[in-house]
């Protein structure tokens, strides 16, 4: 397992993070439009709505001392992936909730661990924070994303979700 660090980021990160949507984007067959954009833009000028993270490998030290984040005055790895965590309240659920909106990891990462801790540090992110659930959403035939999930205690639920653009 590669171990893995998980920064806040910043308006300096929106060019990583752009090139690491276009994958994620294209992959789900979404429209990573100028609306898209400007949404995370929000996001990343307004903490109360969410956080997002880069999702960046440690580094072993050069001495065999445990790994070590990058720093900008020294960086050690290249971010893999990202995360996108929103806040929101509900009644049913008795206070905050948080939908991990977005997790990409690129196809070359995948099944290193990095998964399961990006999952691990995002449920452990919403206990610090008081939140009572965590939504995360997937589709019928990733089969190998529902069984992580399904592993780190996230259950389907008999309701369907519903939406509408306003």
């Amino acid at each position: 397992m590669i171990p893995a660090c998980f920064s806040p980021a910043t308006p300096a990160d929106l060019p990583r993070l752009h090139r690491a949507m276009v994958d994620f984007y294209s992959h789900e067959g979404l429209s990573l439009d100028a609306g898209v954009i400007t949404a995370l833009e929000t996001l990343l000028a307004t903490p109360s709505y969410g956080q997002v993270y880069v999702i960046e490998p440690l580094a072993p030290a050069w001495d065999g001392s445990p790994p070590v984040p990058s720093s900008p005055a020294q960086p050690q790895a290249q971010p893999v992936g990202y995360l996108v965590l929103t806040y929101g309240y509900s009644l049913e659920f008795q206070g905050r909730t948080a939908l991990l909106d977005e997790l990409y990891l690129p196809p070359a990462h995948r099944g290193q661990g990095l998964g399961t801790q990006a999952l691990e540090f995002v449920i452990q992110t919403c206990r610090d924070q008081g939140i009572h659930l965590l939504f995360l959403e997937a589709r019928p035939e990733n089969i190998k994303a529902q069984a992580l999930y399904e592993r780190l205690g996230f259950r389907k639920n008999d309701r369907d979700i519903m939406l509408r653009r306003l």
